[in-house]
């Protein structure tokens, strides 16, 4: 008896329906991200005077955000390349 051959699946070309939509809110996602960066950025960075307790916490808020804009650009890199 001959075994049927298994083909491959075959690489995605093209986005979902559901990816087109997670990609589109990504993008808000990662525009109001960049925002509030640029905002602690500027604590941090003298420009606005706060207390030590609000430079504590922009620092604690600064690595929470650039870590959520890491995985979220990955994830908008890994859909753009299938749009």
């Amino acid at each position: 008896a001959v075994s049927p051959a298994v083909s491959a699946p075959k690489p995605k070309t093209k986005l979902s329906y559901k990816e087109k939509r997670e990609l589109e809110a990504l993008e808000l996602e990662l525009e109001e991200l960049n925002s509030r960066k640029a905002e602690v950025e500027k604590i941090l960075s003298g420009e606005v005077s706060a207390s030590s307790e609000e430079l504590v916490e922009a620092s604690k808020s600064y690595q929470i955000l650039k870590e959520e804009l890491d995985l979220k650009e990955f994830r908008w890199l890994e859909l753009a390349e299938l749009a």
